[in-house]
């Protein structure tokens, strides 16, 4: 590897360790609100079964408390879905100046190719053609 190469793929190595972070971040704390709605869910419907003369007692109460239990059966199918990544890969391409090469929010809206060519760009090798972009693509298609 050349010069010009170990420094992309450096920098795509520091990009990929800080969308991982990300990613183990947002995983964690879906985790953890999926088990406090699932507990919220549990007591709920423990309640329900240990005062029902209360429940039972008036249609608002009913009313309340389907909707509580509708609530969060949607909040916990919504958090578990959170859990598939989705694979498709919009090419919603932005002008070339004013994508961030290190916001997710603009990574995740180029193709892998179209991404290792905007990080060639912005470090602007004299040589681009000694440039090794197999292995490169390799670690950008990890990022996208």
């Amino acid at each position: 590897m050349n010069d010009v190469t170990l420094s992309i793929y450096t920098l795509l190595q520091d990009i990929f360790k800080n969308v991982w972070e990300q990613q183990k971040y947002s995983e964690v704390k879906n985790g953890v609100l999926l088990t406090l709605n699932i507990a919220m869910f549990a007591i709920i419907v423990r309640v329900y079964f240990q005062a029902k003369e209360v429940v039972n007692s008036s249609t608002y109460s009913k009313v309340i408390f389907f909707i509580l239990l509708i609530l969060f059966i949607i909040h916990i199918v919504l958090i578990i879905q959170s859990f598939f990544p989705k694979d498709s890969n919009k090419e919603d391409f932005k002008e070339a100046k004013n994508i961030n090469i290190f916001f997710f929010g603009d990574i995740q809206k180029v193709k892998s190719t179209h991404y290792l060519e905007l990080i060639i760009k912005k470090i602007k090798p004299e040589k681009i053609e000694e440039i090794n972009k197999a292995s490169l693509l390799d670690l950008s298609n990890q990022i996208v």
